[in-house]
């Protein structure tokens, strides 16, 4: 846990992620606001670690039904809440790429510091949505690359030979592109190297039995209109020229259409087979600059002509 706590804890913070107690506080309240006062539903944190942090949030929460699941059998969160007499926390052990939980079974999964530790992060990912209930909450906070030049070479020579941390990481924009692939809302920011999220799954899962989950029907939704770009490039510039067939193409790709990738559902991908090519082609279908005089009558005088040399060999 990344934590300005203790004096070795203020120390790394400033060494390695550049930040002082004010700035440590700050991104974990915006990774610990997911969840809300008086919470009484059910939270899985994943992975717990110390819990430095969390058991005195839980303390507050004396309502709520807490599950804390770590790879490892023992951790010292547990001797933490035994010293709190926390009734309401249990403890299990357990793989976040397989977690030993039913589909939808909390209302808040909360994840500090962990995901950069991860071997397997997609099904992480993949895991973590699933046992989150519709309408549920997904928050926490975790290292992401290319932010600060001194945070990424402490991960690369100190981190990573330790085993503390497990590369590929994310970075803000492929982080952002996931959250959003998965979630139907995404509250997401960064101080440093460090991201924040709050996401919120969907109501209702799409009625799609064909595809697993909603990052493949994101994969297969992208794919299919990229695919469908080469096409209608093609036929517009066949049958209205390359400007505005150009023209055509800036509108596929602009960014509100893009969005409609964005909600991953079987219903929002015929959504997007409806509404793009009228878009495509409402732009696309600019009238053309009428021709000259000169150029008109350039051309009646040759169609005249046409007709003269058709009628005589006709005679013949």
């Amino acid at each position: 846990m990344i934590t300005c706590s203790t004096l070795p804890g203020k120390a790394v913070c400033r060494l390695v992620w550049a930040m002082n107690r004010a700035e440590c506080e700050s991104y974990l309240a915006q990774a610990l606001s997911g969840v809300p006062e008086q919470f009484s539903g059910s939270l899985l944190e994943v992975p717990v670690g110390t819990g430095v942090l969390t058991m005195p949030l839980y303390k507050t929460l004396p309502r709520a039904q807490i599950t804390c699941l770590d790879y490892s059998p023992d951790t010292i969160a547990q001797e933490k809440a035994l010293r709190l007499a926390l009734s309401n926390v249990s403890f299990r052990q357990g793989d976040v790429g397989a977690l030993p939980f039913a589909d939808e079974s909390f209302d808040i999964v909360l994840s500090l510091n962990g995901f950069h530790a991860f071997p397997d992060k997609d099904a992480a990912y993949r895991e973590t949505f699933r046992v989150l209930k519709p309408g549920g909450t997904f928050c926490g906070c975790f290292y992401v690359a290319g932010e600060h030049n001194r945070t990424d070479w402490f991960i690369r020579h100190a981190y990573e030979p330790a085993k503390f941390f497990t590369p590929p990481y994310e970075t803000v924009p492929s982080l952002r592109a996931r959250l959003r692939s998965l979630y139907d809302t995404v509250q997401l920011g960064n101080l440093k190297s460090i991201a924040w999220f709050i996401c919120r799954k969907a109501a209702q899962s799409p009625p799609c039995a064909a595809i697993k989950t909603k990052g493949e029907t994101a994969m297969i939704g992208q794919v299919l209109l990229e695919g469908f770009g080469l096409g209608v490039l093609l036929m517009l510039v066949c049958a209205f020229g390359i400007r505005s067939g150009a023209v055509g193409m800036v509108h596929l790709y602009h960014e509100p259409v893009q969005a409609r990738c964005g909600v991953y559902s079987c219903r929002y991908l015929k959504g997007i087979r409806k509404s793009t090519p009228a878009c495509i082609f409402a732009s696309a279908t600019t009238p053309r600059r009428r021709p000259s005089r000169r150029c008109t009558k350039r051309r009646q005088i040759l169609r005249s002509s046409q007709r003269r040399l058709r009628s005589r060999r006709l005679s013949r």
